[in-house]
């Protein structure tokens, strides 16, 4: 989290920017019945995913200015259970990271990850190795991409 201040043991979060891979929301209700309202959540974590290579940060129980008001127990049980609905429509999937106390209730932190898709273009990770000869170049990065070390020949 970003803290910012701690003023009377309450903790206060950086505002939320409009860019990035953070987004805080104070409340999400299972209620959301409305297919273009389920839409534009799952479009605006979309975004979120994409300013983060593929993952963002959801705050419960926080309001847009950083303030972490907390959700009671069953309020934050629904607005978890909207993320998940959101989540699967845009493609990603939960983990809670962190759990904390607000104002009101509880707060929590949220990784949003993107499923991997199967059609989509691998990654292409390329890996610069210097060093003196015989430092364990070629080793590290065979034990980096298949687990084992090599022969000593680069197999």
């Amino acid at each position: 989290m970003f803290l910012i201040a701690n003023l009377e043991n309450m903790k206060f979060l950086s505002r939320e920017s409009d860019y990035g891979n953070i987004e805080y929301k104070l409340t999400l209700s299972d209620k959301i019945n409305d297919h273009y309202r389920l839409e534009e959540l799952a479009s605006q974590m979309r975004f979120r995913l994409y300013e983060g290579n593929g993952e963002a940060f959801y705050y419960l129980g926080v309001s847009d200015d950083g303030i972490p008001n907390g959700l009671a127990p069953e309020e934050l049980e629904s607005s978890i259970s909207s993320l998940e609905t959101i989540a699967s429509i845009a493609g990603a999937k939960l983990k809670i990271i962190r759990e904390d106390k607000g104002k009101d209730g509880n707060i929590v932190e949220v990784l949003v990850r993107r499923e991997k898709n199967t059609n989509e273009i691998p990654v292409d990770i390329r890996i610069a190795s210097v060093g003196n000869v015989d430092a364990g170049k070629s080793t590290v990065i065979g034990v980096l991409l298949k687990g084992n070390l090599d022969d000593g020949r680069g197999s």
